[in-house]
């Protein structure tokens, strides 16, 4: 019993050591981590913990980071220590848009510094998506489709926390209109990851392409499927999140008593957590819900602190204002003061040219970001206009992406046919001159068997009958076939279109060889015996010999059978 009671009590101890003592952070231990890993060691620690703490204790774990990174010398620690700060401002920070840009921008030049290519790309993606998000989609377009460009160059396997930078360009396009796009990214996003906290996002992003998009039964599924998640693993924010935009799907489909309580939960646990955003959706999609019934003195206290949201937090999302303007527009309509409905329009016509007016000016980096734009643009015209010209603006897209996909099928078509003009030219050149230089093997041959012939007849005579014009002819025929200068420029041109590189790359892999040299060995190639080579030079079939061996030892062969094989290597 004692024995018993001594190991309960141990237990006991153990259990309330681990209550009480700190828990030890990852980059205490990062000492023998080589550096590409420490990115893929903190960014889960990231998600899974800092994320779910506090503002307070999230940045003060985060500045302990830095100031750790800082002293540490590897510099990927420093770079992702920056990133993560700049990730923590611009999800959990109200006006934390500035603040991450200035983080994002220093761990992109940290990077830069250190050559860290990786890092480097992104923090440039971080860049960009914060830039946008603040409404620079000039810069932030421009950082985002050069960091997608490096990320497809590099690999996603080796971009650490690659499913979060889909899903950024997912909300991104969801931004222009271009829900296919986003649809698509966030598949893959949510294929690659193993968070539940991101999952969580993904399927609320899920919700709000699918409710964008007019596809109900598809937007309420997704968010359905957050708020199982959230609410499995106990998170407040994203059981709010899920809440608020299931509420607001509902609210659409008008099932005002299904929305109701799903709005009153996300706005409660939003004004507990000071959750700017989702109260912001929340109070406006309360307010929309009570003046769409007729209950204007409940809706006004929503849109006042609506208004106070707005304010008080400096918003400048252009989408909030106009819906809030929208709201307050449909208040005074339905109370029956139609003067001030009317300045309320005013205001939501100056924030629709706003916003037409932020995409006209970003210079948009290509064909596809740019049709994007004009979706949006366009569809922010046509806000009171009927399905028929929706339906007209998406086949103008799919023909202008038709047109631009043939172009450039023509162009592939007529350059792949260029190409093999070029190369049939090139093979026509290559069979003449392999022809023209077995014509002149052919008199080479004939004309060696003449001399041949005349000398054998000389040598049968006596001296006293030798005749003159039989040494003419025996001189005349050989000076015709010796390579004279002129002559060898002539055969080095044939010869360098029938075997193309070969007396470059010889030069070059053996520049001590002289030109008598390198002419032997182009003959050599040819599959000249020694008496046509000897013939052509102009010296005896000896000396072709001994300069044949002294190239073999200057070229470091020993078997006269490899010489054949040496040179066919050389093309």
């Amino acid at each position: 019993l004692y024995s018993c009671n001594m190991r309960i009590l141990y237990c006991l101890c153990l259990m309330c050591m681990a209550f009480t003592l700190p828990a030890v952070t990852p980059w205490k231990n990062l000492g023998k981590v080589s550096g590409p890993e420490v990115s893929r060691l903190l960014i889960p620690y990231f998600n899974s913990h800092i994320l779910n703490q506090d503002s307070v204790t999230a940045l003060k774990t985060l500045d302990s980071l830095l100031a750790s990174a800082r002293h540490s010398p590897k510099p990927h620690m420093e770079v992702t220590a920056l990133s993560l700060k700049g990730v923590y401002y611009q999800s959990r920070m109200p006006r934390g848009f500035t603040r991450a840009e200035i983080y994002f921008q220093q761990a992109m030049e940290t990077a830069h510094q250190y050559g860290l290519e990786v890092p480097e790309t992104v923090a440039r993606h971080n860049l960009g998506y914060v830039q946008c998000r603040g409404g620079n989609y000039n810069e932030g377009l421009k950082n985002l489709l050069a960091a997608e460009s490096d990320m497809q160059r590099l690999g996603a396997e080796n971009v650490p926390d690659y499913e979060r930078h889909l899903y950024d360009r997912a909300k991104i396009y969801l931004d222009f209109g271009y829900y296919e796009k986003a649809e698509q990214y966030l598949r893959q996003s949510l294929k690659l990851t193993s968070s539940e906290s991101m999952r969580q996002r993904i399927y609320n992003a899920f919700g709000i392409v699918y409710s964008e998009w007019g596809k109900e039964d598809k937007a309420e599924e997704s968010l359905r499927s957050m708020l199982q998640s959230a609410k499995k693993n106990s998170d407040t924010v994203a059981i709010a999140a899920a809440s608020t935009n299931l509420g607001i799907a509902y609210l659409n489909r008008g099932n005002a008593s299904e929305a109701r309580p799903l709005l009153e939960a996300g706005y409660a646990l939003m004004a507990k957590w000071e959750g700017w955003h989702i109260q912001l959706v929340a109070l406006q999609a309360r307010a929309q819900l009570d003046i769409k019934e007729n209950f204007l003195e409940k809706a006004r206290p929503d849109l006042q602190k609506a208004s106070v949201l707005l304010r008080k937090y400096q918003i400048h999302d252009l989408d909030a204002w106009h819906t809030y303007y929208q709201l307050r527009s449909n208040w005074h309509k339905k109370s029956g003061n139609f003067r001030q409905a009317s300045l309320y329009q005013d205001s939501l016509a100056d924030i629709k040219d706003s916003i037409l007016q932020i995409r006209k000016t970003s210079q948009l980096a290509n064909i596809e970001t740019q049709l994007m734009a004009e979706r949006y643009a366009m569809n922010i015209k046509l806000l009171q206009q009927g399905e028929k010209w929706q339906r007209t603006l998406r086949n103008i897209i799919t023909i202008g992406a038709a047109l631009v996909i043939a172009l450039l099928l023509v162009w592939g078509y007529r350059f792949q046919k260029q190409q093999k003009r070029k190369h049939q030219h090139l093979e026509k050149e290559k069979r003449e001159a392999l022809e023209r230089l077995g014509d002149l093997r052919k008199r080479v041959q004939s004309n060696n068997q003449i001399i041949e012939e005349l000398r054998k007849k000389q040598s049968s005579r006596k001296p006293d009958q030798e005749s003159l014009p039989d040494r003419k002819v025996v001189e005349q025929l050989h000076q015709t076939i010796i390579l004279t200068e002129k002559d060898w420029q002539e055969f080095k041109q044939l010869f360098e279109r029938a075997y193309p590189r070969f007396l470059q790359g010889l030069a070059v892999k053996h520049p001590s060889l002289t030109e008598a040299e390198i002419r032997l060995l182009a003959l050599i190639k040819l599959n000249l015996s020694v008496n046509e080579m000897a013939a052509m030079l102009g010296i005896l079939p000896q000396s072709v010999r001994k300069t044949r061996q002294r190239l073999m030892k200057k070229l470091g062969l020993e078997d006269p059978k490899a010489l054949p094989a040496f040179l066919n290597g050389l093309r």
